[in-house]
């Protein structure tokens, strides 16, 4: 099989949003962790990290959920691998379809 996906799929799914929440919860927690006993913490210490997190929730999940991890070609079929399943469909021949319209 012709791999036709890119071999970056991996980690646009699975290790960019580790990375994202990650960073996110690094930059709630610092703070957190060095402030002073006399003084609170800033309002936009929190708001910002929450924003981000809830965008970076629906970007991940509204685009990259719906991604396949592996996309391929036998040369008469395409190939759909996701997790566990494979799916096949057939080649469409562009010189099969007519160009006019009725």
């Amino acid at each position: 099989m012709k791999r036709l996906s890119s071999q970056w799929t991996f980690f646009y799914k699975r290790m960019f949003p580790v990375i994202w929440f990650g960073f996110i919860a690094l930059f709630v927690l610092l703070p957190w962790t060095n402030r002073r006993q006399t003084q609170g913490m800033p309002l936009p210490v929190f708001i910002v990290p929450v924003v981000m997190a809830v965008f970076g929730y629906l970007l991940f999940g509204v685009c990259c959920s719906t991604w396949s991890m592996e996309f391929g070609t036998t040369g008469t079929r395409f190939i759909v691998r996701n997790g566990g399943v494979e799916s096949c469909a057939f080649h469409c021949r562009p010189s099969s379809m007519s160009a006019s319209r009725p």
